[in-house]
Parts: structure tokens; C-alpha cells; sequence
């Protein structure tokens, strides 16, 4: 960890080529488009669509990424929160109740073992210091985290928030949910404690020295997924509440 914090004294400018995730926020501003001109036809749920092409479009496209990518590892997990778990919600939300059911393969998934495995690797894995690095080094492995993050994040949540007849049984979104929690309190955790510069990641937030600006990157994180999270096991006790009314009238 010392080599760690010293290369991040060292770190090398980010180079031209990555000023920003292109190719996810070209996707990301042409879905702005799509959802305003879907709000002005439908409104409704469709202003969920909106508001996460918004978000992912303005933490990839605006000056707030090159914050994010060359200093500020605050602004850097903000987009991570964006993309892992606040535009999934959002698009999940916005997926309208009378749709066509969906097919086995988009079921199998979003089965809840599958949603948290994928988030909980998606956001481990990217905040390892080694991942990180690739990340800072290469556009293309930039935009392979985002990508990543963003699907997995939907496929989380929409094992969480789907129409009632393709849930899955209140017991496993309810563990897949406490598995994705362990896996932020983790990362969160050790971003919090953790004694020195884990990233080499420019100079830090502006009026943050860089240790606590890591320590503010895990206190961000944690407050965004845990209301996220929280927020979720409060909509999925109900359901549990029932089927275990129903399995124990059924036994009676």
C-alpha cells in the first residue's frame, strides 16, 4: 500500500483520449431524447425514463466527468451511485404496468441470486485498486465500468421492483437485497477506514485532502445505496408479511 500512495502522488495526468465515456453517453443523450418525446406522448411513468437518461447523461457528458476522472473521487463515486443504483431504480420505475410480459431469458436474469451476484461483482470489483487504475488509464475500460454498473444495476433492482405476477418469492428478493448491502458495506466500510491513499486519483475534491476525499467517496456511497436499500426492504416486507399469513392460514 505504500508503493499505492506513492504512485498516487505520481499519478500521470488523465490522457486526452479519456475525457470522458463517449460511446455510453452518446447512448445516454440520445435516450434523453427518446424519453422526452416518450413523456410528451404518454407521460406518466415515462418521466422515470427521463429523469435517469438525464442523470446518466449528465454525469458522463458534462464537465462533472472530467471532475470525476482526473481529481475528485467524491465526484468519481457520484457517478458510480448514478449509475449502479439511482438510474437503474429510475428505470425500473418507469417500466409501464401494462406491458407485454417479459420472455424466460429477461426472468432468469433478473432472478434475485442473479441480480445480486452481478451488482455485488460490478461494484466490488470496479472499486478494487487495480480495476480502478485500468479504468483510469483506458477509455474503453472506462466505459466498460459504466456499462457494467448500469446493467448490473438494473439487473438488481429489477429483481426487486417488477410486476406482481413475475416476482419472485418476497424470501429471496429479500436476501438478494442483504447480500447487495453487504457488498457496499463493505466497500464503504474499508473506503472509511482504510488508513492511507488507496487510488492514485489526482489531488482530490476541492477543500478535501486526498485521504478525505477517499473517506467522503465511502460515506457517499453508503448513504445513497443504504436509503436506496433500505427504501426497498421497506416496499418488500409487506409481501413477505403475506405470504407468511397466507402459508400459515394454509397450514391451519
Amino acid at each position: 500500500m505504500n508503493a499505492l500512495a506513492a504512485a498516487h502522488h505520481h499519478a500521470a495526468p488523465v490522457p486526452p483520449a479519456h475525457t470522458g465515456a463517449w460511446g455510453l453517453s452518446l447512448v445516454a443523450a440520445a435516450l434523453v431524447v427518446l424519453a422526452v418525446v416518450r413523456v410528451a406522448r404518454r407521460g406518466g411513468r415515462a418521466w422515470f425514463t427521463t429523469a435517469a437518461a438525464a442523470l446518466v447523461a449528465g454525469a458522463l457528458c458534462t464537465p462533472f466527468h472530467q471532475l470525476a476522472a482526473s481529481r475528485s473521487l467524491v465526484a468519481h463515486m457520484l457517478q458510480h451511485e448514478v449509475l449502479a443504483t439511482v438510474a437503474p431504480v429510475l428505470l425500473v420505475l418507469g417500466i409501464p404496468p401494462d406491458r407485454p410480459r417479459m420472455g424466460a431469458t429477461w426472468r432468469a436474469a433478473t432472478d434475485p441470486l442473479t441480480g445480486w451476484a452481478a451488482w455485488s461483482a460490478a461494484v466490488v470489483g470496479w472499486h478494487l485498486p487495480g480495476p480502478h487504475a485500468a479504468a483510469a488509464a483506458s477509455w474503453w475500460v472506462s466505459e466498460l465500468r459504466a456499462a457494467t454498473l448500469l446493467a448490473a444495476g438494473v439487473l438488481l433492482w429489477a429483481s426487486l421492483v417488477r410486476p406482481a405476477d413475475e416476482r419472485a418469492a418476497a424470501v429471496p428478493r429479500i436476501g438478494a437485497l442483504g447480500g447487495a448491502m453487504a457488498a457496499c458495506g463493505a466497500v464503504g466500510a474499508v473506503l472509511l477506514a482504510w488508513p492511507e491513499p488507496l487510488y492514485a486519483h489526482g489531488g482530490g475534491t476541492p477543500g478535501l485532502g486526498v485521504l478525505a476525499d477517499q473517506r467522503a467517496a465511502g460515506g457517499v456511497m453508503m448513504a445513497v445505496d443504504m436509503t436506496a436499500m433500505m427504501a426497498a426492504l421497506y416496499a418488500l416486507i409487506p409481501d413477505w408479511a403475506g405470504a407468511a399469513a397466507r402459508q400459515t392460514g394454509a397450514d391451519g
